[in-house]
């Protein structure tokens, strides 16, 4: 076994333990990747390559698991909720607001500059398009002009 196929089977190990966690232990036992999804992978050196029976074959998994086990992913849901409750309530949790929002902002900022630096680069792009379609049209009207010369 090489190494991308021992990422293969853990890929497959997190599958099932997400599953296990949201749906339960029977939903997990039925978790099977269609068989081809392996090949696939494989094939292209670790990416996961789209394929409509693949697709196909993990959507008829999942709509089965929320028919099933559609109860399990809501109390999986709820468990979560109070948990995020409960680690809200410690005096930790609280004393470490301000830091917390302090870091929450600093990261909107750069991601924002980020965006403003892409749109600006984008606008850039379009004057420089804008720009170009202005030279050519004056240089046809200037062509247009000598030859009705």
């Amino acid at each position: 076994m090489n190494d991308l196929e021992r990422f293969w089977h853990d890929l497959i190990d997190g599958r099932r333990y997400i599953i296990n966690e949201v749906y339960g232990n029977e939903a997990m036992l039925r978790y099977r990747p269609h068989p081809k999804e392996k090949e696939y992978f494989l094939a292209n050196n670790g990416r996961v390559a789209y394929s409509i029976e693949v697709s196909e074959h993990t959507r008829s998994f999942w709509d089965m698991c929320e028919r099933m086990y559609g109860h399990k992913r809501l109390a999986y849901e709820d468990r979560l909720t109070k948990n995020k409750i409960k680690a809200q309530s410690y005096p930790e949790y609280k004393k470490g607001k301000a830091e917390r929002e302090a870091l929450a902002a600093k990261i909107r900022g750069v991601i924002l500059d980020h965006a403003k630096e892409e749109h600006q680069d984008g606008q850039q792009g379009q004057q420089a398009t804008a720009q170009e379609t202005t030279g050519k049209e004056a240089a046809n009207t200037r062509t247009t002009q000598e030859e009705g010369r």
